[in-house]
């Protein structure tokens, strides 16, 4: 094969192969630099609540089907050891709870034993801890032990607005009943040890006529109670899912409101979307948020926005973020496996995917480096920028225009440089086309291309010295491949005009979008 196609297949390959590497990187970068990236656990047809648990011998996942709840046993390397499967009529909003002894299932307004599929109680909410349940039932918030499967009553006078929620402490298990009366809000804040329920702290919150309460979360941390409050427009409907996030404590007998939001911790200053599927657990007695929401990645290819799961603390008012995912799709329904250890649903098209991801914390982590969603995300993304790439040759036109225009000129004289084979045209025309495009420069490199571009490309006069170095390995590659031997004059001038747009067209036209 000859050079003059080789050397430049080369160059070409060479650019692709830096794209894709560019793209894998982003397509498999890490969460945050505290955590591993995810890896995959199964699949599901059903968006429906999940839950975990850490075991000596790997982790124990519980997650709904199209028919059935599956309990599936993974070993350390996260490779399927054992799957029970046990039929449900209706798995459409189905949550779930496992523990060490019992697995508790919610389904179609009841609350049941996975084991011997009695039903505990009717109830139109379902709240798994880390030890049990919470649930509604004859106007009472119930708690049941995951463990012995005994009840206790948490509060009473509960109705189907109140908002509830509860977590595990290190004191015990703490759960919030919030009611709403037009835009004030009541909340009692109950820590329940053993068999006994205390009530903790009683909250009177007045907001803004113009929201009313959605949830509220109760955080405790020592001897302070915190809660904190969503609420959304009270009269619009917004299309955006906006939401406005407080913290109200009680100082001196008095309860204050402090207006927060969940920052992006991979944007500066730019804070978190559609914050939902939030509660509330415990690590090293601290109160943190997982939560589901809508933030900047690099995972997708045209859109730096996606659903990834975040943790969240509250500190001195408000309220600190980490990203624990970071995949293009949809994550929703997080849930912790155990301390530093989630699980979620990633939506598909046609199939849910089921992850998990840990902290470094957990040395052992099995997660793969390479992997075929990341592969296929890699291939997609570098596909879509090469051919968006393809811009390139209408913007650089008059680049190639001005040198073209001359070589006609010349050549419609009677008496022209062309066809007397003068080598000298050969460069004078490099030269009228590397000054057309570097006085031209900005057709192509637009403020944000030069923002887009890979670090190794982004320097100041970058626009200049990629111009004038692909200029010259263009002229190498024409004046040394040997094409003098079977090209005229013409045809190596526009060979080397052609080169030099394929040449940005690959390197630099991939950032164009």
């Amino acid at each position: 094969m000859k050079k003059y196609w080789t050397l430049p297949l080369l160059v070409i390959v060479i650019g692709i192969m830096f794209l894709m590497f560019q793209n894998y990187k982003q397509a498999a970068a890490l969460p945050s630099d505290s955590w591993h990236r995810e890896a995959k656990l199964g699949e599901t047809g059903v968006r429906a609540g999940l839950d975990g648990k850490k075991t000596e011998n790997g982790i124990r996942l519980a997650y709904f089907t199209e028919e059935a709840l599956a309990i599936q046993t993974y070993d350390e390397n996260l490779n399927s050891t054992e799957t029970t499967k046990i039929p449900i009529r209706n798995t459409k909003g189905a949550d779930v709870f496992i523990g060490d002894t019992h697995t508790i299932y919610y389904s179609d307004g009841g609350v049941y034993r996975a084991d011997t599929e009695d039903k505990i109680a009717e109830s139109e909410i379902f709240l798994p801890t880390e030890k049990g349940a919470v649930y509604a039932e004859g106007g009472k918030a119930v708690y049941v032990d995951g463990r012995t499967l005994e009840t206790t009553v948490i509060s009473e006078n509960v109705t189907e607005s109140s908002s509830i929620h509860a977590y595990e402490s290190n004191r015990g298990t703490v759960v919030s009943v919030s009611e709403r009366e037009d835009n004030s809000l009541t909340s009692s804040i109950h820590l329940k040890r053993k068999n006994e329920v205390e009530k903790v702290d009683q909250l009177n919150v007045d907001l803004s006529p113009s929201l009313k309460m959605e949830d509220t979360y109760p955080l405790i941390q020592g001897d302070t109670a915190t809660l904190l409050i969503n609420a959304v427009p009270a009269f619009v409907r917004s299309s955006t899912g906006e939401k406005n996030f407080f913290l109200a404590n009680k100082k001196n007998g008095s309860v204050s409101l402090t207006d927060v939001t969940f920052p992006d911790p991979n944007r500066e200053g730019s804070p978190l979307q559609e914050v939902e599927d939030l509660h509330v657990y415990e690590k090293n007695g601290t109160p943190l948020l997982l939560f589901r929401a809508q933030g900047y990645t690099e995972t997708k290819t045209g859109s730096t926005e996606a659903f990834n799961v975040f943790e969240g603390e509250v500190k001195n008012g408000s309220i600190t973020t980490e990203r624990l995912s970071n995949t293009p799709r949809l994550s929703v329904r997080p849930e912790v496996i155990d301390a530093g250890m989630i699980a979620w649903i990633d939506e598909g098209a046609d199939e849910n995917t089921l992850f998990t991801a840990a902290s470094k914390e957990h040395t052992d982590f099995s997660a793969p480096a390479f992997s075929g969603d990341i592969l296929l995300r890699t291939a997609g993304k570098t596909l879509t920028m090469l051919s968006t790439g393809l811009m390139t040759i209408f913007l650089t036109v008059l680049w190639y225009a001005v040198p073209l225009l001359v070589m006609v000129f010349w050549m419609s004289k009677r008496r022209n440089p062309f066809d007397e084979e003068k080598e000298w045209v050969l460069y004078v025309s490099a030269a009228i086309y590397t000054t057309v495009a570097l006085l031209f420069d900005h057709h192509l490199f637009k403020p944000q291309l030069i923002e887009a571009l890979p670090g190794i490309l982004d320097f100041p006069g970058s626009p200049f010295a990629i111009i004038l170095l692909f200029s010259l390995l263009s002229l190498l590659i024409v004046r040394f491949s040997g094409m003098d031997k079977w090209w005229g004059l013409p045809a190596r001038v526009t060979y080397f005009v052609g080169l030099h747009v394929v040449f940005m067209t690959v390197y630099v036209g991939p950032y164009l979008f």
